[in-house]
């Protein structure tokens, strides 16, 4: 526990660093005399509550850091007397609920952090007054729905250029949701439960969508305003049979689908880049560019590999192979043999030490690392026990057998 008294003799702290400690509780007066306070690193401690009057006194705070703690509940008014707030960062709690006056006094947050969160749905108004906004993080919840006006609160457009909402419960895109996100270069939706986009939901040419594994059938070129297109679209690992839209024709750009399952293709004007559907295509990333070196590291922690070209300065990022998985660390771990073996390309924990294969079934084994799929398994020998699983070895052996 942190003494209220701690913080008494020092009114002019700018920085204060109490991350990576066991911190489980916060006194609501403990930043009474901090009036000069920029900077609050809080993350990885033990807190599940945040008081409400935590940051009263606080009027220059810019950047404050609560990630990797247990909190639940963010209280409404927590950052009402904090307007010079750039960076807010919630990252990795237990947080179900975003108030929607939380952030009505931060006009000027430009990064925001939730990613790693248990968030069923977000209010309309959450972002009415945060239009510097320039990346939000949302991914890893268990959101299952946009509203409509999101970013587009009061017909006011945001400077937005980085969005990631990837592994939610996303299943449908409404139209005319990104319509007020003209800067937007990057927007993952990657591996949520997207069945449907409607038309006329996006409104940038410069913009690089990730739509690979979702539940998409068809997919229509109509979704993009007037002749506006994205740069690139990834849209492999989905059930695609169709492609079509009248706008296909006037707005060039780059697909990367898996062309196995198409059907039917209609107007088409893209650079069509044909994905198996064992692997997926490297996306490549300055280490120059702030934007994309970030984007980079998000990757990491998403079951890519990234690898840095120390000539070229671009790093190559690719989703972990059939048969691995990633552990978060910019590797991909073979699944070791006995009874394990991984058939989805980019599985990941983030979890350490967690094992993320699957498991033969009882009586078979893989005989080496990196097995891809459950044909890989095959039957313990005779002399061993075939009623249980083979666990990190081969198969165990019956009793009076060695």
């Amino acid at each position: 526990m942190i003494p209220e008294e701690l913080l008494l003799n020092v009114p002019r702290l700018r920085i204060l660093w109490l991350h990576g400690n066991m911190i489980r509780y916060l006194p609501a007066k403990l930043f009474e005399k901090t009036i000069r306070l920029e900077e609050i690193q809080l993350y990885e401690n033990r807190l599940e509550e945040i008081p409400e009057e935590l940051l009263q006194n606080v009027p220059l705070l810019k950047l404050i850091y609560l990630d990797e703690n247990r909190i639940k509940r963010i209280p409404e008014d927590l950052f009402r007397n904090v307007s010079q707030l750039e960076v807010i960062s919630f990252n990795r709690n237990m947080i179900d609920h975003v108030p929607a006056k939380l952030f009505e006094k931060t006009t000027l947050l430009e990064e925001l952090y939730l990613q790693f969160n248990q968030l069923l749905d977000l209010p309309e108004e959450m972002l009415k007054t945060v239009s510097n906004l320039q990346n939000i993080e949302l991914s890893n919840n268990e959101i299952e729905q946009l509203p409509l006006k999101l970013f587009s609160f009061n017909n006011k457009s945001h400077d937005l250029t980085e969005l990631f909402l990837q592994r939610n419960r996303i299943t449908y895109l409404q139209s005319g949701l990104f319509l007020g996100l003209p800067n937007l270069t990057i927007l993952c939706l990657f591996d949520n439960q997207i069945k449907l986009i409607e038309s006329t939901v996006f409104s940038t040419t410069s913009v690089k969508i990730y739509l690979f594994g979702n539940k998409m059938e068809n997919f229509t070129y109509d979704s993009f305003k007037n002749k506006l297109m994205a740069s690139e679209i990834h849209l492999y690992r989905n059930n695609i049979t169709a492609i079509s839209g009248n706008a296909t024709r006037k707005v060039p750009s780059r697909l990367y689908i898996n062309c196995d399952q198409l059907q039917e293709v209609h107007g088409i004007n893209v650079q069509m880049n044909c994905v198996g559907p064992e692997f997926a295509p490297k996306i490549s990333l300055s280490s120059e560019d702030d934007t994309e070196e970030y984007i980079a590291s998000i990757l990491r922690l998403e079951g890519f590999a990234c690898t840095l070209n120390n000539v070229t300065k671009y790093y190559s990022c690719v989703l972990c192979p059939q048969g691995t998985y990633s552990n978060g660390l910019n590797k991909c771990i073979p699944c070791p043999k006995g009874g394990f073996y991984q058939d989805e390309i980019g599985s990941y924990s983030n979890v350490s030490g967690q094992l993320i294969c699957e498991k033969c079934a009882n009586g078979t084994y893989v005989n080496e690392t990196g097995g891809t799929s459950q044909k890989d398994c095959i039957i313990c020998p005779d002399g061993t026990n075939t009623s249980i699983h083979a666990g990190f070895r081969a198969c165990f052996c019956n009793n009076g057998f060695a």
